[in-house]
């Protein structure tokens, strides 16, 4: 029978999602959030920041997505500014809460979203943990009181690892409430295919190393570099192409000027989608080796995932979650991010031993395929989300 939190016509339940990363803005939390809402049984409506491109009110079908000024410079409430986007985010959460009424609000995050989201307090929330925002928030008393705050009214925490589930259990989330869920991948998408030819010069019978990411410290794209460097001046041909912006981008170009590795490594900027799939169907190994850098972790790392389904093997750092992204020694090889031997010593097994490279990029197709298709974990996740409103 339907009621308050369904769609009359259908009997489905309405989902409430709140998130201020969300497609176009980029970011692994906010495809995370999108696939969650196209996989709801359910109409639903996104609410999330603005982009100058896009219309404030759209609709996609059964969904209905609106963006507001969502700028959080601080995520304490202590400051005129921060107080102003808390009030101007609450008061459109109460406002769609009111037309729609909804069996859920799935909050892209604990803070700032869950944070809004228990203030106002009608209806039943969700919310994601990505690891980053958890870290930071144990930097500081007023954010972990306010984290806490949030994560102790949630009928339900999502982790994306075992390692972003313990740092939200140590922030004050029930164990009881708190699961892990990772996030997918697109697999048919990324499924391997003849590798053509890339906009940007390779020389040939390299074997192409890949990174995919902001270009900023945690990511480590600096300590591949200095492991390239080493491994070239040894006699290796090794070609590393490097996609993403950043706050990182001068320290990056410093790092391949002071190697003099610019004849061995590109760096392409922002790509599209079709890019990234074309660095992903050409590169040999893909490698990420991430590291702490002040709060700031690498809670899973989608782009492992997509990798992976496209058949190749990955380089991953211990710090974070991103070795359960990345199984060591069967779809990758996991190694201390800090520690520029360990880096170069991966890159040169795969480059010693090609046929380990093509077995542990088949290991993480399978593994893409069966355990992390968008279909499978999507459907994990809103099934749990269901079951903790009931």
């Amino acid at each position: 029978m339907s009621n308050a939190h369904t769609d009359p016509c259908t009997d489905r339940p309405r989902l409430l999602a709140f998130s201020q990363v969300y497609p176009p803005h980029v970011g692994g939390s906010g495809l995370w959030m999108y696939r969650l809402v196209q996989a709801w049984p359910g109409p639903v409506t996104t609410l999330c920041q603005e982009h100058p491109l896009f219309r404030t009110d759209e609709r996609q079908g059964d969904n209905r997505i609106r963006r507001i000024p969502f700028n959080f410079p601080s995520w304490a409430p202590d400051t005129l500014t921060s107080l102003k986007s808390y009030w101007t985010a609450t008061r459109a959460l109460k406002r769609e809460i009111r037309a729609d009424r909804p069996a859920a609000v799935l909050c892209g995050r604990g803070i700032p979203e869950g944070v809004a989201a228990r203030w106002v307090g009608r209806v039943p929330y969700v919310s994601l943990a990505h690891g980053e925002e958890i870290t930071t928030c144990l930097t500081s008393r007023k954010l972990q009181s306010l984290l806490r705050y949030s994560y102790r009214g949630a009928r339900l925490v999502i982790a994306n690892s075992s390692n972003t589930r313990q740092l939200a259990i140590q922030a004050g989330a029930n164990p009881d409430r708190c699961i892990v869920i990772p996030p997918g991948v697109d697999s048919a998408a990324l499924r391997p295919r003849p590798a053509g030819e890339l906009p940007w010069p390779i020389p040939p019978g390299a074997m192409v190393v890949v990174t995919v990411g902001r270009l900023e410290p945690r990511k480590n794209q600096v300590g591949v570099i200095h492991a390239v460097a080493k491994l070239v001046a040894e006699g290796y041909n090794i070609h590393y192409v490097i996609a993403g912006t950043g706050v990182g981008k001068d320290a990056v170009e410093r790092a391949v000027a002071d190697t003099g590795m610019a004849s061995h490594v590109t760096l392409v900027g922002e790509v599209s989608d079709a890019d990234v799939r074309a660095l992903y169907h050409r590169c040999d190994v893909f490698a990420m080796p991430s590291v702490q850098h002040g709060p700031s972790i690498e809670g899973f790392g989608i782009v492992f995932l997509e990798a992976a389904a496209a058949g190749k093997p990955a380089i991953a750092g211990t710090a974070g979650g991103s070795g359960e992204a990345v199984v060591h020694d069967t779809t990758g090889l996991v190694v201390d991010g800090t520690d520029i031997d360990a880096i170069y010593s991966a890159l040169a097994t795969y480059y010693d031993h090609p046929e380990l490279r093509h077995a542990h990029g088949r290991k993480g197709q399978e593994r893409a395929q069966q355990e992390f298709d968008w279909a499978i974990v999507a459907k994990r996740a809103n099934d749990a989300i269901l079951a903790s409103i009931r």
